[in-house]
């Protein structure tokens, strides 16, 4: 049986790698040296802009997938110890229940890409910081803030389905 990536881990490892390289982009493009860099690479890969694209796509993804790790790794963890997004456990296997409950399986993946922007918002907000940008390190900071309450307000109603469908088995 050959397992397939779903297009929802692909697109948010991806998309959320590519909005993080063009907002730190952003960040530092005033930065002197970062100009010179910029320019001594360009001249270097004129002719190579193939490869550079594609080197690019694979970089974007490539930041995707370690915030989605990061996130997944160290962000879950201590949002699920502190009970900020409380995980109740009713005994029931994650992968069975997504497979009886679309809506479940739906706000499932919403949970994950949730918290994989929070961690890029808070990244982006410390290097913001770093580079005193100290407007924008606010505003990735109010937007990491506002996916965390939407993230337990999603974890909420996973948590309701997960008690409801415990209920219906047992009765």
């Amino acid at each position: 049986m050959k397992d397939k990536v779903p297009f929802y881990e692909v697109a948010n490892m991806f998309f959320t790698g590519a909005a993080f390289t063009v907002v730190l982009i952003l960040i530092v493009f005033d930065h002197p040296n970062f100009n010179n860099r910029i320019t001594e690479l360009s001249s270097l890969f004129k002719d190579w802009s193939v490869v550079v694209s594609a080197a690019l796509l694979i970089a974007m993804y490539e930041i995707g997938f370690i915030l989605n790790k990061i996130g997944s790794v160290l962000l879950g963890k201590l949002l699920e110890k502190s009970k900020i997004w409380p995980r109740e456990s009713y005994g029931i296997s994650v992968s069975q229940l997504e497979e009886k409950n679309s809506k479940f399986k739906s706000l499932n993946i919403e949970l994950h890409v949730t918290r994989t922007h929070i961690i890029m918002y808070l990244i982006l907000s410390i290097i913001s910081l770093f580079f005193k940008k100290w407007i924008l390190s606010v505003v990735f900071l109010l937007i990491a803030v506002i996916f965390l309450f939407a993230g337990r307000r999603t974890n909420h109603f996973m948590n309701k389905i997960k008690e409801d469908y415990k209920k219906e088995t047992n009765n």
